[in-house]
């Protein structure tokens, strides 16, 4: 399974449904890090009747999506509890087109303005986004002249 999800190149949604997980959480942290290979996978979902994530499985997801931006939607079996932050954070910004953002030659200033009003109501996002591409800071005309002050005239 976790070699299937590291070389598949076409698969957009995985469910998976376990009765058993063989390892425990060494079992999360694999399929976490096939993940982290994986630049397909969009939606994946993780079924265990063998009980609910851990707090470290939790952060094996976590630093799964920081270099995974493929992946949208996560989901365990437990209904009520709420992703870690980063997680949330992470897949929100893959949503709105983040490996775009990082993995391109060129990205102008305009899709990074795009990216944030996309965000504009979650600060975590935001602060991430302009963590990553400070310049957006500036003015305009200073972005144009690459940061440097010009002088004025008399």
């Amino acid at each position: 399974l976790v070699n299937m999800m590291r070389s598949n190149r076409t698969l957009e949604t995985l469910h998976i449904h376990l009765t058993t997980l063989e390892g425990g959480e060494d079992s999360h942290a694999m399929i976490a890090a096939a993940l982290g290979d994986n630049s397909s996978i969009k939606r994946f979902s993780l079924f265990a009747t063998a009980g609910k994530l851990t707090n470290r499985a939790h952060k094996a997801f976590a630093k799964m999506l920081e270099r995974n931006y493929a992946l949208e939607e996560l989901e365990f079996q437990e209904e009520d509890e709420d992703l870690s932050p980063k997680i949330d954070t992470f897949l929100k910004l893959n949503a709105i087109g983040r490996g775009r953002l990082l993995q391109e030659a060129f990205v102008g200033r305009e899709d990074w303005i795009l990216r944030l009003g996309a965000v504009r109501d979650d600060l975590e996002c935001l602060f991430h986004l302009l963590s990553l591409n400070p310049s957006l800071c500036q003015s305009e005309e200073r972005y144009q002249m690459g940061g440097r002050k010009r002088k004025r005239s008399n």
